[in-house]
């Protein structure tokens, strides 16, 4: 992160209810990965794993150069927090529609969207160790193991 005159670009980062989160200067050929470090870097802030950034209504990818989506001295991006650090891949309702074979996005922005795959990404910032942990979340999973002898308490596994 650079500070005052040598920077190209002032940006500022705020949360999807608009409240400040942090306020970081960059060069404008520096890319969105970049700048998710340096707002990681504020205090109070999630790692860059844990956020997707939008400008407007598009989500950026890491490896975008800021210039190249449009962001100047000035620009607002706001900051989508993943709860607990758990990073939103897919969601399918096969009621509401089917995806395209090879679609790897969709509904990008929407984290509610009945039908939202988010596949085409970095995955550096989720592997630690080099191993993925998934979240598998079922939403009628107690409705749908009534059967089983044990009782599971929770609809994720």
């Amino acid at each position: 992160m650079l500070v005052g005159t040598e920077a190209d670009v002032n940006i500022c980062c705020t949360s999807m209810s608009g409240e400040e989160m942090a306020l970081v200067c960059l060069l404008a050929h520096d890319n969105v990965a970049t700048l998710k470090q340096a707002i990681s870097a504020q205090p109070s802030t999630p790692t860059p794993a844990a956020m997707s950034l939008l400008f407007g209504d598009i989500v950026l990818d890491d490896d975008t150069p800021l210039s190249a989506v449009g962001i100047i001295d000035g620009s607002v991006v706001q900051v989508m927090v993943l709860a607990d650090n758990w990073k939103l891949l897919v969601r399918h309702r096969v009621r509401d529609g089917m995806f395209v074979a090879g679609e790897k996005s969709r509904n990008r922005a929407d984290l509610d969207a009945s039908l939202f795959a988010d596949l085409d990404i970095d995955y550096a910032g989720f592997r630690g160790d080099g191993a993925f942990v998934f979240k598998v979340v079922w939403p009628r999973w107690l409705e749908d193991t009534r059967h089983l002898p044990e009782e599971l308490p929770q609809n994720w596994m």
